[in-house]
């Protein structure tokens, strides 16, 4: 999904730092074991709502969810 969001931007920039920041996201979570099967359901269910957003074209709802997935992604990233 955050490729695919990433791309349709169609900003070379953006991708470059996209793809960068995943991999180290990646390494992140294999070396602290953030991800586990409790977050990984809620993470599912937050790319659901964006993608529902997303495809009704609803503009605000597809911005709110962003914005749930990311304060939440943080959270979980800085294990509060």
């Amino acid at each position: 999904l955050h490729d695919t969001m990433v791309e349709a931007l169609g900003n070379q920039l953006a991708s470059r730092i996209h793809h960068v920041n995943r991999d180290r996201i990646r390494l992140i979570r294999l070396d602290h074991g953030l991800l586990t099967p409790s977050s990984l359901s809620h993470t599912m269910a937050e790319h659901l709502e964006i993608i529902a957003a997303c495809k009704r074209r609803d503009e605000a709802a597809a911005s709110h969810a962003m914005e749930v997935h990311l304060s939440t992604a943080l959270r979980r990233a800085m294990g509060v």
